[in-house]
């Protein structure tokens, strides 16, 4: 386990709740962008034909 300072844990024990949540919607974001990579990417590949 990391050692930190007291107060971290505490912060991180009171507010572990909202981390999950920021946690999920950017895991949500990455799945976006990659969907929008991927079709900017066939797009590209059916102009070059």
């Amino acid at each position: 386990m990391l050692e930190l300072p007291r107060g971290v844990w505490r912060w991180l024990a009171e507010n572990g709740k909202d981390l999950g949540r920021i946690a999920a919607a950017l895991e949500a974001i990455a799945a976006e962008a990659t969907e929008i990579r991927k079709a900017l990417q066939d797009d590209e590949q059916e102009e070059q034909r």
